[in-house]
């Protein structure tokens, strides 16, 4: 620490000092070379002053553009420091921005990832015995429909559980490949297969929006991926 400061005081006393030599390195020259002039060349005392004068103003400019010089290369380099900061700002910005998507990424397929783990559940062995028996039902429709009746309360838990899909696929906390991949088939069966008793069931409920996020995921799912 002790290395830094007297680094830092050397560069300050290196800036004071450097512009004062300066001027007085011109007064010198201005005053010599007056002198000189006036001893050397035998002028009169008036046309020595205004030797003086024209030697003050030029080595007045001389200053005012070492002076400038220096500013402008101060400007310099701190416009060159303030990019550098900027640039390094910029640069954890992005980084901090490539975390957090990477982030997000990773959420979303955990979700996705665990929809199918939840489905694949023993403790779902029931609702998926069931949704292989309706989906392999070949009766007429009133068959079909006193047959899902019958086991109404695991159509139902089958369709929220697919509709929670839905939902989380609308509102983009899931992924959407992942989740695809897992139920395209079982979404567009299960919608088409169980539409009539869905359709009734709403009727009777008197809500036509039920599983209305699965109805619409139905819609996008049913047209193949290109």
């Amino acid at each position: 620490m002790s290395d830094s400061v007297t680094s830092s005081d050397n560069l300050a006393d290196i800036n004071l000092r450097f512009p004062v030599r300066v001027s007085a390195l011109v007064v010198a020259f201005v005053i010599i070379s007056t002198i000189l002039f006036w001893f050397a060349a035998d002028r009169s005392p008036r046309e020595t002053l205004i030797f003086f004068a024209a030697m003050t103003a030029a080595g007045g400019q001389l200053c005012g553009s070492f002076y400038t010089a220096r500013a402008l290369s101060a400007a310099i380099s701190a416009n060159r420091r303030a990019s550098a900061v900027e640039r390094l700002r910029e640069e954890r910005a992005e980084r901090l921005e490539r975390l957090e998507a990477n982030r997000e990424k990773n959420l979303k397929l955990r979700t996705a990832l665990d929809y199918g783990r939840r489905y694949n559940d023993p403790s779902m062995y029931q609702v998926r015995d069931v949704l292989r028996e309706i989906m392999s039902s070949s009766g007429s429709q009133d068959q079909f429909i006193t047959m899902v009746t019958e086991r109404e309360t695991n159509v139902i838990h089958i369709l929220n559980f697919l509709e929670e899909i839905a939902t989380c696929l609308q509102t983009g906390v899931a992924d959407d490949t992942i989740l695809r991949n897992q139920f395209e088939a079982i979404v567009v069966q299960s919608w088409r297969k169980l539409s009539p008793w869905i359709q009734r069931h709403r009727d009777i409920r008197r809500s036509q929006d039920l599983w209305e996020d699965l109805e619409r995921l139905y819609q996008t799912w049913k047209i193949p991926r290109s």
